[in-house]
């Protein structure tokens, strides 16, 4: 998902169409990788992305009783976390205390271990130097995953 809307890769094909066409022996093209990857490397258009995918965790099956919408959301020191607008577009965040989230699991659905719950799209890291996840990333974590109450399923 990074990949494809990142800066570098806007006026690219997105990176997955070069996977296909990998495979496909129906189709004649050529790539200079070469090219692509200096273009993609250029300092201009690095620009720093994290995201988190949330996950059921708890066996067995579930309802959904209510789950955070979709749209921008603001992180406070405190931990915790409000629905600041609908977005559709990562693009619209513009500082480290906000994030993108894009719910997956609906109220009124069934969910079992494994499946997805949402993802939220940050701005910054959410690792440490040391390649753990940061205080700001387990605050965001705890903070959406309020949002998502359960019930078992009947």
């Amino acid at each position: 998902m990074l990949t494809n809307l990142a800066d570098f890769a806007i006026t690219d094909a997105p990176l997955f169409l070069f996977h296909l066409l990998e495979w496909d022996d129906t189709v004649d093209f050529d790539l200079d990788v070469g090219e692509i990857n200096s273009r993609w490397s250029d300092a201009e258009f690095i620009d720093s992305w994290s995201q988190l995918i949330f996950k059921q965790t708890e066996p067995g099956w579930k309802v959904v009783e209510e789950a955070p919408p979709s749209g921008v959301w603001r992180l406070y020191e405190n931990g915790h976390c409000s629905y600041q607008r609908l977005q559709t577009h990562r693009r619209t965040v513009r500082n480290e205390e906000d994030g993108f989230f894009l719910r997956i699991a609906r109220a009124g659905e069934t969910i079992e271990q494994g499946d997805d719950l949402g993802i939220l799209v940050l701005r910054g890291r959410l690792l440490g130097e040391d390649n753990k996840l940061s205080d700001r990333c387990r605050k965001w974590i705890e903070a959406i995953r309020r949002g998502f109450v359960t019930r078992p399923h009947p």
